[in-house]
């Protein structure tokens, strides 16, 4: 979406359409981009400009769905936090409803699909302690494949909607999850109250590093509201940028921060000091330049951060027990992960899914041997 998409010109300048052709394409494109509950609050809190009835109907409509679903998630987060301060465990909230609380001032105003907290690589035994007794259950392609190569544990939870809980161990993605370091995110994080709850949080200059990380993590299909919260983010909160570069810098993420930073100050004329930005696109790019490349500029490619893990893996040894866990998780996993049963049903599964990633995987080399 590039900045003169009606959806942006309504976002910074604040004016709504007067004409109900207009209300229905600014309402197309905020379904689609995360920002109809937003325009709902706008709709609301204006005078001028009202909509057609079918336009405020529809708006009033995805609100609603929004603020059930994140009351139920509030909820959620809130029993953990809890649990968590009860054991004397760090756990500190990440995106979701806290964010939408944080820059929104209302927790219904952010469609948010899970749960996602921080929590400490030294303290699994019993965060997993923790998750089973809130009665969640843990998914992972096969036992130990979690705790060596990914960034989050998965959790889910029956009950009147599936409920999925992510304990993320860094606040990077692969290849970068290891390369920064957690310990100092943990020593900058703060005390904050969060949905009423006492609770560790991010510094703002570790919590931005993440909402762009997690923008190009998801960029293909990453609505623009998660563009719009890192332009929010930046005019409200004071960032000390110099340690924030340097944090980039040292994680050799510094250039894609850049280059989501860039695209933030093109679409919402973001006030970031020209230095620092400067400081971050000029970067060196973190180990192989041309993953880096891959992973920020070619987001059509499926499977792209999968594949520069397993590149970037040390040793032959860990490349095939990553290949081999990622390409044959257990019957268990398939059974959660695509919803069937029955043997042949997930034997054909197997197959496709091999398939699927091995396509995947070989575009994902096709595109890497062509960066310059």
């Amino acid at each position: 979406m590039d900045a003169s998409s009606v959806l942006v010109r309504w976002l910074n300048s604040g004016e709504l359409p007067d004409d109900a052709q207009a209300w229905h394409k600014l309402i197309n494109e905020a379904k689609f981009s995360g920002l109809a509950p937003l325009l709902a609050r706008a709709m609301a809190e204006t005078k001028k400009a009202q909509p057609p009835e079918d336009a405020r109907q529809e708006l009033q409509e995805l609100l609603a769905k929004t603020a059930a679903t994140n009351l139920l998630l509030a909820e959620e987060l809130v029993a953990i936090l809890r649990a968590a301060q009860a054991r004397g465990l760090a756990c500190a909230p990440l995106r979701g409803v806290a964010l939408s609380e944080q820059l929104h001032g209302d927790i219904t105003l952010r469609p948010t699909g899970d749960v996602d907290v921080l929590v400490k690589r030294e303290q699994l035994p019993d965060v997993r302690r923790l998750f089973s007794e809130l009665g969640y259950r843990e998914v992972e392609p096969r036992a130990g494949f979690a705790d060596a190569f990914e960034y989050t544990l998965e959790y889910f939870k029956d009950g009147p909607i599936g409920l999925i809980a992510e304990p993320h161990l860094t606040i990077a993605y692969p290849p970068f999850s290891n390369q920064l370091d957690m310990a100092g995110v943990w020593s900058r994080s703060t005390q904050a109250t969060v949905l009423g709850v006492s609770c560790s949080a991010l510094s703002i200059e570790d919590a931005l590093i993440h909402l762009c990380l997690h923008w190009l993590h998801h960029q293909k299909d990453a609505p623009l509201l998660w563009l719009y919260e890192i332009n929010l983010l930046i005019r409200k909160q004071h960032i000390n940028w110099m340690l924030m570069v340097e944090i980039a810098s040292a994680a050799g993420v510094a250039a894609l921060i850049g280059r989501v930073l860039g695209t933030v100050t093109e679409l919402f004329q973001t006030p970031l000091p020209e230095q620092a930005l400067h400081n971050l696109q000029e970067a060196a790019l973190g180990g192989d330049a041309r993953i880096t490349t891959l992973l920020s500029q070619k987001p059509q490619v499926r499977g792209r951060e999968r594949l520069a893990l397993f590149l970037t893996l040390p040793g032959l040894r860990a490349k095939l027990r990553y290949a081999a866990g990622f390409l044959f998780p257990s019957a268990e996993f398939i059974r959660e992960q695509y919803g069937i049963t029955g043997k042949w049903r997930i034997g054909l599964t197997y197959l496709r899914r091999v398939a699927g990633l091995m396509w995947d995987g070989a575009r994902g080399l096709l595109h890497l041997w062509t960066v310059p």
